[in-house]
């Protein structure tokens, strides 16, 4: 049970840090979900992406109170 909910909470991270491209590359502006990086940036992107971060955070806040009902 505590896998799948973990698991449902990363998908959910990973869907909200990638954003579809719109740069001037080939390759289109993309979120690196992994690192919350931007890559191929606009020129005045933040070199990390705070939505991404923010997501991220929330994940390992719910994986927390996850394990810790476990526990008990």
């Amino acid at each position: 049970m505590r896998a799948l909910v973990l698991l449902a909470a990363v998908s959910l991270a990973m869907t909200a840090c990638v954003k579809p491209g719109g740069g001037g590359s080939a390759g289109g502006r993309y979120v690196d979900p992994y690192t919350c990086e931007v890559r191929n940036p606009r020129p005045n992107d933040q070199p990390y992406d705070a939505d991404c971060i923010k997501a991220a955070q929330r994940v390992a806040e719910a994986a927390a109170k996850a394990a810790a009902k476990t526990k008990k």
